[in-house]
């Protein structure tokens, strides 16, 4: 009896024993994973502190820089404020000073203003512009009135041609008194009186017809035999100018409005000068 309470008692004692240290392996088994929790718990917490400096000097040094950018910006802005108060101050003094001499100017011609002076100034502008405006019309009117009187002339020398059977060297010798008049006129280098006095000269010395032509020209031509001798041809190798610059022109294949724009005369001119002088210059 007593040897069974012996091996019951130490079958108790051993598995006490057992039981404890299964229980301690347990325990270091979840001391040990708690642990290892802990220690991961620990690195993510470091790392999410560092991140966290990072952001954190990131952001302070971001907000250093606009805080010196506002800092300059402020700056400016109070040099700013006080150029703008220094002109103001000077703005309000000139208008004091134009204030005064407005009295002062009313005080010493009680009947001046300025309204009246402005008034008057665009009076006079708007008067001289009207003139100007009229010159130029009267310009523009003369200028075509020469160029159609020209085309009627060539026109008109071309139909006493046809009727007559003149040839270009007698037509050239009929006409060459009258053109080379018209041609000193245009002539390089003289001045505008002189060739206003030629102009004027030839006007009254020779009659016009009711189309503008010098009738003495026309009696020429009305007046020319059919069994005239022809001219020289080489009597007008020494050209007057422009004809010389027109003939060349022509011949090198510029037309009559363009060569009328270079040597700046009229196309009726170019026209007649060509009339006479191109056929017959060697």
């Amino acid at each position: 009896m007593s040897l069974t309470i012996v091996n019951i008692s130490i079958c108790l004692i051993f598995l006490i024993i057992s039981a404890f240290w299964l229980g301690k392996k347990v325990a270091q088994c979840k001391i040990f994973n708690l642990e290892k929790r802990l220690n991961e718990s620990e690195y993510k917490f470091k790392k999410i502190s560092e991140t966290f400096d990072e952001v954190a000097e990131y952001h302070i040094s971001n907000l250093t820089k606009q805080t010196e950018d506002l800092k300059e910006l402020l700056m400016i802005t109070d040099k700013k404020c006080l150029l703008v108060n220094d002109l103001l101050s000077e703005l309000e003094e000139l208008r004091e000073e134009i204030k005064r001499r407005n009295m002062s100017s009313e005080k010493d011609m009680p009947g001046a203003s300025y309204k009246s002076g402005e008034k008057r100034l665009k009076k006079d502008f708007d008067e001289a512009f009207e003139e100007i405006k009229d010159k130029i019309l009267a310009l523009n009117g003369r200028t075509g009135a020469l160029e159609e009187q020209n085309r009627k002339l060539v026109k008109l020398i071309e139909n006493e041609t046809n009727k007559k059977n003149m040839t270009v060297s007698e037509v050239k010798d009929i006409i060459n008194s009258e053109l080379n008049a018209y041609l000193s006129v245009l002539e390089l280098g003289r001045p505008e009186s002189s060739i206003a006095e030629i102009e004027e000269a030839v006007t009254e010395n020779v009659p016009e017809t009711g189309s503008g032509i010098p009738a003495g020209l026309l009696n020429k031509l009305k007046n020319k035999s059919d069994d005239d001798t022809k001219c020289d041809k080489n009597k007008y190798k020494n050209l007057p100018y422009p004809a010389l610059d027109i003939l060349r022109m022509h011949d090198s294949g510029i037309v009559i409005p363009q060569i009328a724009k270079n040597l700046k005369i009229g196309i009726g001119e170019v026209e007649l000068i060509l009339a006479l002088y191109g056929e017959n210059v060697a």
